[in-house]
């Protein structure tokens, strides 16, 4: 993991602390007149010292206000979640990995998550335009965005209808038309507390994890208006609009065991949207991918931000990593 470790990039008030499950500290400051709420890890005496100073800003926008997460200096990347999930701790540990490479990350917390607010009664454009407005007001002439499974579809629009502000496109565990209804289901059963536990673990199971790696972590997290939320979007969304990913570069990371993103899938969006993809396949990870491969998921991440920075025009560039095969290789396998 040596290119993760590749640099230490300035934060505000030049704080450093190590990213460790430790211990949690908050704190609450005002700057430029702004509110910040600051979160950060206890130092370790075993690890090096590195930053993991989170910051809390709250982002007006024409109909919402936007709680969002900013962690780093440097290029922005925005992190978008999963299906009724927040921007948190599903990517505490990927976030700090990328801002040790030298990148700002920005986690934009959906409506009715956290401090972000407005009406729950939106279309996925308007989440899309939300997650522009965030962009737009903390400073960032330009930013890549990674969507994260229900997050792909609303970075795929951000990336359609705001192409000015997108210098790339990362989706993670993207879901795609080729689920079954079955699976499609799972999200619903997992993120309801009111149902039984055993039932949300099997949910979890099918639809998020692999095998061998345990559910039970994911049965927190949940936000249930914000989930209905996303839900009735997508009903109501353009039947096509899973094919939207505007012009600009696109890094596909699949999980091996989606079920979200079946094997016959895993061309589609190379076949619609040409070399400027580049696609990577995680092994032994599923719709969930965050929790189960953070390490590899984000050296992924680094190398194609690394190229995409080092490189004039948007042509797909191979990358390798022990962890990951090329797609046209996972397909000689399935023949």
């Amino acid at each position: 993991m040596n290119a993760l470790r590749s640099g230490v990039a300035a934060i505000p008030g030049g704080y450093e602390y190590i990213p460790t499950k430790q211990g949690i500290c908050t704190a609450n400051f005002l700057l430029s007149g702004i509110h910040w709420i600051v979160r950060f890890a206890l130092p370790s005496p075993i690890e090096p010292m590195d930053q993991c100073l989170t910051l809390s800003q709250l982002v007006p926008t024409s109909n919402s206000t936007i709680e969002t997460l900013v962690q780093g200096n440097g290029p922005v990347l925005v992190v978008l979640p999963s299906y009724g999930r927040d921007g948190g701790s599903d990517f505490d540990e990927f976030s700090a990995l990328v801002v040790r490479a030298g990148m700002c990350v920005l986690r934009p917390q959906p409506r009715g998550i956290g401090r972000s607010t407005g009406s729950m009664r939106i279309s996925l454009q308007d989440m899309a335009d939300d997650v522009a407005e965030v962009i737009r007001k903390l400073g960032a002439a330009r930013a890549v965005v990674l969507g994260h499974a229900f997050g792909n579809g609303v970075a795929r629009l951000l990336a359609t209808t705001h192409p000015d502000l997108i210098e790339g496109t990362i989706l993670a565990a993207a879901s795609t038309q080729g689920a079954s209804a079955e699976t499609s289901e799972t999200p619903f059963i997992a993120g309801d507390p009111s149902r039984p536990e055993s039932d949300r673990l099997e949910a979890l199971r099918r639809g998020f994890f692999a095998p061998h790696h345990d559910p039970r972590p994911w049965l927190e997290g949940w936000h249930p208006a914000t989930l209905k939320m996303q839900r009735k979007a997508v009903e109501e969304a353009e039947s096509n609009f899973f094919n939207k990913a505007g012009t600009a570069p696109i890094l596909q990371i699949i999980a091996e065991s989606d079920p979200f993103s079946p094997y016959q899938t895993w061309r589609t969006l190379r076949d619609e949207c040409g070399d400027r993809v580049t696609a990577r396949i995680v092994a032994d990870a599923s719709h969930a991918l965050f929790p189960e491969q953070t390490p590899f998921v984000a050296e992924t991440v680094i190398q194609w931000l690394n190229w995409l920075r080092n490189t004039p025009q948007p042509s797909h560039t191979p990358l390798a990593t022990s962890h990951q095969t090329s797609i046209r290789k996972e397909e000689q396998n399935h023949v």
